[in-house]
Order: structure tokens, then C-alpha cells, then sequence
């Protein structure tokens, strides 16, 4: 191969010198001749010129022979082939040389022959020189040969020189060759074979050991690459067996879960995946997933939202809170979404996983609206009992805003008689970590104690105590009345008892007293005993009526009736009774609804609560008489008990007197109580009207304030029948007859009074002591009985009503009058009598049992007895 190469080398630069030789030579030998070629012009220029000057004379003088001596001197000169002068029409004057001249090798020189005569010049001729080539073709041969051998021995020394500096680079060359193949062939330690030198080749050299070295160490590095390489892939496929087996269990993790979940592209946030659960939650296909991007299942208003969220650092946006999805269905869930990094077909995406808190949401919102609506207290403290949270409700039970108490410790709202107590409660929940209920007092903005009922419940978690109050204060007032009430009704109940038992009694007593009054043989003494009997009865019948008031046990007889009439009716009474030192005003109001009620127990009621004023102004003061319209609404009847919405009459009795205390206003309803001295009451007047207007379906409310008075406010049902006109009685005073009575009373005194004052007004009697009797004897009867007079309460399994329906069931045309000492549902509802049923209450007079009795049998009809 280096024969080759330096073979190539040499004939390369050889064929090169010998180019450049050849045409350094051809040059040469142009440029000689273009030289000699200018020098031989330039002698023929200037010889035509000399002798054209020369000739110029002879040839005007047409002087042939002088003409051609002169070109014989121009024809010894060997380089002219020969010279002629040309007239001036252009033929041959005269010649000198060859005459036959060739065209080739020659070359001709011509001159203008002029004539010069002063200023002017006339042209006469024309000299013609020619030159031959063959002097110059010697000289060139002769150059060309000298430049020849001049070419080739330089040739032969570049040549010489050549081969030298070749043999001196190829060798070294060669040797490195040699060396590059050792590396090739992997023997990296060899040096190469020449000695080292200072020139480019050394430089080579070096340069090749150099790479050699580099080459050993990389061929070490590599091996060690190799190794590496080796424990690399048996990593790889470690790894990647764990990875596979990872990506199954992520998928089966990712199908099977119950919580949706998805992958999305983070630059164009398209779905990439999602499992089964999110298909069936969203109601779309997996198809329709694919062709999706996250802004497809956000509400349209939450778009912009959602672009701002992108905005955000990508820290930020791994966990997010509080975002609203859209089903296909068009539903829209709460969801919390939870983000994790993640490369899903070699691009960066997301795993989202999503957790539905709509229910959650739900339960938070209604739980903040109970917090804002609840008309409960609800607290929220610190350990130390500091106020951290505060319902709005505390504006309506405690009066202060909840940016009022947030911040406070509850010891600063808690009345102080019970901080102590609230302490002990609050540790026993943190202790038993279950929910404490206490009672507990705070004290109103305004300075009133509000009683509160507290559920409490320690959050360890949290740290935090919450609390429920409720407002017990209208409860405890409430069932304060509650309790009030099922008092007065059980003294009612007894005080009916009472009466009933008591009325049988007077009625003895009353109608023995008619009888001897009627006795024409006891003397004047004896008759005044007797009336003061009647007397002593009579207030005893007074004081049962007033008792029957009470517990409503009473008979009413309501009627349409406009308050202001009675009023004004019982006004001018009042004024006479009450005396001169009490003053006495009426407002009334001038577009009063009519009221259903009783007249004369209206009018008692009246007196009654006048009367009370005037002991409550012992030295005189001023009675005020109001009526007005009022609407009770349910706000105020939630406040008050036993009573219904609706629209009343309002009477108010209000005087200036000393009032009542506090501690004894619950008690002013209750039958004998009394503040009177003793012997200036009977503690019935206010019982009486309590239980008048509580029957009537009304409410009554008592306001006083010791030392300036007291008012109560009587609420009487408005009526909405037509007004009624009070029916006249018919017959004389004791009216007679003779029709056949029958009696049916189970007290044989009471029945034994009421059969003799039937007997002296001459009518027919039989009796019977129950109902069951009654009904038996009017079977027996060979005809009906005119009229059956029953009492309404009477032990056995037949009672006075149940007896008369019996009989106007059976025998039509017997008229029926009941009796009683107290009455009861059999012939009571809602407080008034029943319609066509007419009643006589024991104790009753002779002359009240004649009028009823005709009434009954003539048809009149008149219940007002």
C-alpha cells in the first residue's frame, strides 16, 4: 500500500511539474517571441519612415534609378526581404529584392511618401518593407532548446526533491497507519514505530497515542459501562415487570373503586380515562368521556371560575375544594377533588379523584340555616368558655347582637347566682365526653333574667364546647299558668261539687220558707223570723251563683249585645253604688263590634270588678271604663293560654288605685282569695268574672303596678249572628193549672218541696226517684203525662236528659223542663244551654217553677229562667 501511495504521489507531482514545465516553457518562448516580434515593428516603423523621407524627392522628380538606390541601401540589411515604392495610384515605381514575396512567413511594413511644400502636405507614394519570419524561427529554436533543457533539469531536481519529502512524510504515515490499525484490531498499548519529531507528523503522532490512551481508558469505561449496562437492564426488566404489575393493580384500583375517578391532559385537559364509577355517576358513555374536556361537566356560570383556577401555581391546584359538577341529566353535585401528578401516554396528565359531598353540602347548609334561623341559642366556645360563635337568635333571647358576645367569656352574660353551677356542668361534659343538660340563667341586654334550658356537648377534636339554649322563660311562664289554671279548674270542679250539694239544701230550705210565708196562722214575729230565713237563703243562693260562675258550671244564655249599652246602663247604677268620691269615666268606642255573650253575668261582672276598684281606692280615685275592638293574633296567642285567634270585644276596667304586688297576681282568680280585712270580702267577685268570661270563650288579663292602679282587660267573642230580642214572659205572676206533672228527683227533700209547691198551684203530680223509675211509672201510665219535670244530674244508668229523650221519643206531646243545682254537658255545650231546652236553677221560687211550668205547657218556650 505505501508502494502504492508513493507511486500515485510521485506520478501525481511528476505529470503536475511537467504541466507546469511544459507551459512555463510555452510562455517563455510567447513572450521571446512577442518581444522580437515588437523590437522588428518597431525597426520596420521606423526604417519605412527614414526612407519615405528619403525616396520622397526622387519620386516627384519620377526618378527611377535614384529611386532604387536608395532601396538598394534598405536591401543590405538581411532581415528585409525586399523594399518597393508604390505611386500614387498604387503601381510598382520602383523595387529592390525578391519579386516574389510569400505571404506566410513574411511580414510588411508600408510608409505615406509625402511631398511637404510649407504649410502643406501632399501624399505622392507609398513605401512598402518586407520582413522574413525565418531569423525569428531560428532564434525561438534556439531559446526553445536552451528553455527545454533549463525545464527538465529542474524537473528532475523537483522530482529529486519530491521523492524525498514524501519518503520522509509517508514513512512516519505509514507507521501511524500501522499503529491505527493495531487500535482497530484492539491492541491499544503499542507505541508507534519511528523516532519522535518536532513537526506536524510527530504531531500526528502523538495525537494518535494520545487517542490510543483516551481509547484504553474509554474501551475500560466501557467495559465498566457494559457491566453496568447489564445490572441496568436486569433492573429494567425488574422494573418494568413491577411496573406492569403496579399499572395492573392501578387499574384494577382505578376501574373497581367506588369513587369516581379520571385522567386528564394537562394542555388540553381532554379525559383520557375514567373508570366505571365515574360512567355511571355522570351518565356519560366512556366514548362521550373521550371526546370531553373538564370544562364539559361545569356548570356554564362556573366557567370563568374554573379558568382562574388554571391560572393558579400547579402547587395549588392538587387539592380542590368546593366545586360544582354536571351530570348529563342536567344534575349538579358538590364535589371535593383531589389531584395527583401523573404521565399517562407520554404526556403530562392528572389523576383526579372525586368525592361527592352533595349530601355533605346539604347537611352544612341546613345545619348554617338552623344555626341562622334556629329561635334556640346555639353557642360555640373555647375550652375556657370564651364565645368563639353565636347564633343570630341571641339578638331575639338575650338582646345582643352576636358580634356582641363573640370574643366575651359566657362568665360576663351568666346570671351570677349561677356561674358556679354552669362551671360544674361544662367540666362534667369534658369529663364524660356525652352530651349535659342544665338549667341555667343569663341576664338580658336590657336587665332581664332569661331562663335558659342548655344541651351541651365537649368536642375533644375540636376543643370546643357547643351548646343549645332554649328560652324556657314564656315555657316556665306558660306552665306557671298551665299549672294555674288546672288549679282553678280543680277548685271549680270542687266548688261545683259544692254548689250542686249546697243548692239542693237552699232549695229545701227556700221552698219550706215560701211555704210558711203563704201560712195565714204564724204571727207577725214568726213571719219576720221567717223572711230573715229568706234572706240568709237568698245570699246563699248568691254566693252558689257566684261559685257556678267560677267553675263554669253555670247555664248561659248568650246573647248579640253591644257593650256600650250595657255600659252605659250599668253606669248609671255604678254611680250610686260607688259613691260621689270616686270618679267615674267611660271611653267607648264609636264603631263597636256586637258581642255574644250572657247580659246579666256581663252586667254582674261589671259590677263586680267596679266594686273591686272602689275597695282598691278607699280614699277615692278614678274609674275608667273602656271598650274598643281588638284581634288577637297568633303571636299574642302564643303568649297566652287558652285562648283562640279571632276578633273580641275588649272591655277594660282600669283604676287608680294601690295596685297589686306581683307575688299575689297570679292568685287574684283563685274562689275566697282575697287582700280585703277581714269581713270585707268573700274572694269570689274576680272568680266570678274569671270564670264568666273563660266560659263565654273569652280571655281576661289583669296589669297592675303597686301605687299607681290596676286594669283588667276583659276579650268577649264578637258576634256574628243576627241580633237577638229578649223573650217576653207570659201569664200572671203565679200562674196555674191542672195538668198532669211528672217529678223525677233523686234528693227526696228537693223532690218532696218541689211536688208540694206543684200541688198548691193544682196540678196533677206522680214522681220517681231516678230516671229509671220515671220511665217505668210513664209505661205504666194509662195516658202520657202532660209535662216530665227531671233534674239533669242523677245517679244510675238513665240521666235527666237521657230520660227526656227517652220520652219525646215515645210520647211527642209531653213537655219537658230540667232542673239542676250545677249543670253539665247533657244539656251544656260550649257554655250555653241548647236550643228549646229549658232549665230551672236550683234553688229556684215557686213563682219562677208557675212561670216555667205554663211557659213549657202553653208553648211560650221561654228559657230565661
Amino acid at each position: 500500500m505505501s508502494l502504492t501511495l508513493y507511486s500515485r504521489a510521485m506520478l501525481w507531482i511528476g505529470a503536475s511539474l511537467a504541466a507546469v514545465t511544459a507551459l512555463s516553457t510555452y510562455l517563455a518562448i510567447q513572450e521571446r517571441r512577442a518581444d522580437l516580434t515588437e523590437i522588428l515593428h518597431a525597426r520596420l516603423q521606423e526604417a519605412s519612415s527614414q526612407q519615405a523621407i528619403a525616396v520622397s524627392d526622387a519620386l516627384w522628380k519620377l526618378n527611377k534609378e535614384g529611386t532604387e538606390i536608395v532601396l538598394q541601401g534598405l536591401a543590405r540589411d538581411p532581415d528585409f526581404l525586399a523594399v518597393r515604392v508604390l505611386d500614387e495610384t498604387g503601381r510598382v515605381f520602383a523595387s529592390v529584392g525578391t519579386n516574389d514575396i510569400p505571404t506566410t512567413l513574411t511580414e510588411r511594413s508600408e510608409a505615406p511618401i509625402v511631398l511637404t511644400d510649407g504649410d502643406s502636405e501632399r501624399r505622392i507614394g507609398t513605401l512598402e518593407l518586407y520582413f522574413s519570419h525565418s531569423r525569428l524561427e531560428a532564434i525561438q529554436r534556439d531559446f526553445l532548446w536552451e528553455a527545454s533543457q533549463l525545464g527538465l533539469l529542474q524537473l528532475v531536481a523537483v522530482l529529486l526533491a519530491t521523492a524525498l519529502a514524501l519518503r520522509a512524510v509517508i514513512k512516519p504515515l505509514e507507521a501511524i497507519t500501522d499503529r491505527m490499525l493495531t487500535l482497530a484490531s484492539g491492541d491499544l498499548t503499542s507505541p508507534i514505530a519511528f523516532k519522535d519529531r518536532p513537526d506536524q507528523v510527530g504531531n500526528i503522532a502523538r495525537a494518535v497515542q494520545v487517542f490510543a490512551r483516551e481509547m484504553d481508558a474509554r474501551r475500560q469505561t466501557t467495559l465498566q459501562l457494559e457491566l453496568a449496562q447489564q445490572h441496568l437492564e436486569r433492573r429494567i426488566e425488574e422494573r418494568t415487570r413491577d411496573l406492569r404489575e403496579s399499572e395492573e393493580r392501578f387499574r384494577d384500583l382505578f376501574q373497581n373503586s367506588p369513587l369516581a375517578k379520571w385522567v386528564y391532559s394537562v394542555k388540553t385537559l381532554r379525559f383520557l380515562e375514567v373508570n366505571d364509577a365515574a360512567i355511571l355517576e355522570y351518565g356519560y358513555s366512556r366514548q362521550e368521556f373521550h371526546s370531553m374536556t373538564l370544562k364539559d361537566i361545569r356548570p356554564p356560570e362556573d366557567i370563568e371560575r374554573l379558568d382562574q383556577w388554571l391560572q393558579r401555581p400547579e402547587n395549588e391546584r392538587l387539592h380542590a375544594k368546593d366545586w360544582r359538577h354536571l351530570c348529563k341529566d342536567g344534575k349538579i353535585s358538590d364535589v371535593e377533588i383531589f389531584l395527583r401528578d401523573i404521565e399517562f401516554g407520554g404526556e403530562p396528565a392528572r389523576l383526579a379523584e372525586i368525592i361527592d359531598v352533595t349530601a355533605r353540602k346539604e347537611a352544612e347548609r341546613q345545619t348554617q340555616r338552623i344555626f341562622e334561623t334556629s329561635q334556640d341559642v346555639i353557642l360555640v366556645t373555647d375550652s375556657h368558655g370564651t364565645f368563639l360563635q353565636v347564633s343570630p337568635s341571641s339578638a331575639m333571647v338575650l338582646g345582643y347582637q352576636p358580634e356582641e358576645m363573640t370574643g366575651h367569656p359566657g362568665d360576663d352574660f351568666i346570671f351570677p347566682e349561677d356561674l358556679e353551677s354552669t362551671r360544674e356542668e361544662m367540666q362534667a361534659a369534658r369529663s364524660a365526653s356525652v352530651a349535659r343538660q342544665f338549667k341555667c340563667r343569663y341576664v338580658h341586654k336590657d336587665g332581664q333574667i332569661v331562663s335558659l334550658l342548655w344541651k351541651t356537648v365537649w368536642s375533644e377534636p375540636d376543643r370546643r364546647y357547643f351548646f343549645i339554649g332554649r328560652d324556657m322563660t314564656e315555657y316556665e311562664r306558660t306552665a306557671d299558668q298551665l299549672r294555674q289554671a288546672q288549679k282553678m279548674e280543680a277548685v271549680g270542679q270542687l266548688t261545683g261539687g259544692v254548689a250542686h250539694d249546697f243548692n239542693n239544701i237552699l232549695m229545701v230550705i227556700m221552698a219550706n220558707v215560701e211555704a210558711l210565708e203563704e201560712d195565714q196562722k204564724l204571727d207577725p214575729e214568726a213571719i219576720d223570723r221567717i223572711r230573715g230565713i229568706d234572706k240568709a237563703s237568698q245570699r246563699a243562693t248568691d254566693l252558689t251563683r257566684q261559685l257556678l260562675a267560677f267553675s263554669r258550671k253555670q247555664a248561659l244564655r248568650p246573647q248579640r249585645t253591644n257593650i256600650n249599652d250595657l255600659v252605659v246602663a250599668t253606669g248609671k247604677l255604678l254611680r250610686r253604688t260607688l259613691g260621689e268620691q270616686i270618679e267615674i269615666e267611660c271611653i267607648l268606642a264609636d264603631d263597636l263590634w256586637d258581642a255574644d255573650i250572657d247580659r246579666a253575668q256581663l252586667d254582674s261582672a261589671l259590677v263586680n270588678l267596679s266594686i273591686n276598684a272602689r275597695d282598691a281606692m278607699p280614699e277615692g280615685g278614678r274609674l275608667l271604663i273602656e271598650t274598643g275592638n281588638a284581634t288577637l293574633d297568633e303571636d299574642y296567642i302564643a303568649r297566652e293560654a287558652e285562648t283562640a285567634v279571632g276578633d273580641y270585644v275588649r272591655l277594660t276596667v282600669t283604676d287608680t288605685g294601690k295596685g297589686i304586688p306581683p307575688s299575689l297576681l297570679d292568685r287574684v282568680f283563685e274562689p275566697f282569695f282575697t287582700t280585703k280585712a277581714a269581713g270585707k270580702g268573700t274572694g269570689l267577685g274576680l272568680s266570678m268574672v274569671y270564670g264568666f268570661v273563660k266560659q263565654s270563650k273569652g280571655h281576661i288579663k289583669i296589669y297592675s303596678e303597686v301605687g299607681r292602679g290596676t286594669s283588667i282587660k276583659l276579650y268577649l267573642p264578637r258576634s256574628v249572628g243576627q241580633e237577638e230580642q229578649p223573650a217576653t214572659r207570659q201569664g200572671p205572676p203565679m200562674s196555674r193549672g191542672n195538668e198532669r206533672i211528672f217529678i223525677v228527683e233523686d234528693d227526696a227533700q228537693v223532690r218532696g218541696a218541689v211536688v208540694r209547691q206543684l200541688q198548691s198551684l193544682g196540678y196533677v203530680t206522680s214522681e220517681a226517684p231516678d230516671g229509671e223509675a220515671g220511665l217505668a211509672a210513664f209505661e205504666a201510665a194509662s195516658q202520657p203525662y202532660d209535662l216530665l219535670l227531671t233534674d239533669v244530674i242523677m245517679p244510675g244508668p238513665i240521666n235527666g236528659r237521657a230520660l227526656a229523650d227517652e220520652v219525646k221519643r215515645r210520647w211527642p206531646t209531653t213537655k219537658v223542663v230540667f232542673m239542676s243545682g250545677y249543670t253539665e254537658d247533657a244539656i251544656i255545650h260550649h257554655g250555653r244551654l241548647d236550643a228549646g231546652v229549658l232549665l230551672l236553677n236550683k234553688p229556684f221560687r215557686k213563682n219562677d217553677l208557675a212561670q216555667i211550668i205554663r211557659n213549657a205547657l202553653d208553648g211560650s218556650g221561654d228559657p230565661g229562667h
